[in-house]
């Protein structure tokens, strides 16, 4: 799979002073294994600090709605500024969309895994905006305000 995307192109880099890419970026990911990908982002949860997270995660509940890539080579990895952007496949000059870039891990050096959004899931509700987007009166703003 192929991600792409504007984000931080420099490993390491702080929150506070960061710049986004110059150039559009290009990453070639596999799916990762499902399992080891659930077990991946519950103990990375339980180990956060600063007390963001409160409760342990439905893992089973956050892969049915996910996909989980990894980078094999550990050269790169989707994070911060490329949220959104998609991840898709090529399969001759056909390119078919198949997630959202969503969260990651920054540390290349480990085994990391990146989490986007499975729009395969989101299927009906895309067709049916996409279908909203043809019709008029979908373009039409209510503004609150008397005409």
């Amino acid at each position: 799979v192929t991600v792409i995307g504007w984000g931080i192109d420099t490993e390491g880099s702080d929150f506070d002073d960061f710049s986004l890419a110059d150039v559009l970026q290009e990453l070639e990911y596999e799916i990762a294994n499902e399992d080891e990908c659930k077990q991946y982002w519950l103990e990375d949860y339980k180990t956060m600090e600063g007390g963001q997270v409160d409760y342990e995660p439905n893992m089973d509940e956050i892969a049915e709605f996910t996909i989980c890539t990894i980078d094999p080579a550990r050269k790169a990895t989707a994070f911060a500024g490329d949220s959104g952007g998609p991840i898709f496949v090529k399969n001759g000059e056909t390119f078919t969309q198949i997630g959202l870039v969503s969260w990651g891990q920054s540390n290349t050096q480990e085994k990391a895994f990146n989490m986007g959004a499975n729009v395969f899931h989101y299927k009906d509700w895309i067709e049916s905006a996409m279908k909203r987007a043809d019709e008029e009166s979908w373009l039409e703003l209510d503004t609150g305000g008397s005409g």
